[in-house]
């Protein structure tokens, strides 16, 4: 709690951290932060920034998932490379 302390500059969120978030990630084995790697500010400083995004977070997600879809480029291009080889194997 003293190193919470010491880090947080708004004090009143050293109670937030122990009373709220910490209780809410008790039951959850594993990690319980995900870090998203953010494009380097080209024109300022390039910096290497991220953002930490807590799992299970009301908001919702920076990464939305993405479906797998037949009519993606990728399963397009896996598609006809599969229906050419079967034509190549032939009768």
């Amino acid at each position: 709690m003293r190193m919470a302390d010491f880090w947080l500059t708004e004090k009143d969120l050293v109670h937030k951290l122990f009373k709220v978030l910490a209780p809410r990630f008790q039951p959850h084995p594993g990690s319980y932060t995900r870090m998203l790697h953010i494009p380097s500010r080209d024109c300022l400083d390039r910096a290497k920034m991220a953002v930490i995004e807590l799992k299970g977070n009301p908001f919702p997600p920076l990464i939305r998932p993405r479906r797998d879809s037949e009519k993606t480029l990728l399963n397009q291009l896996l598609k006809g490379c599969r229906e050419d080889a079967q034509r190549a194997a032939g009768p």
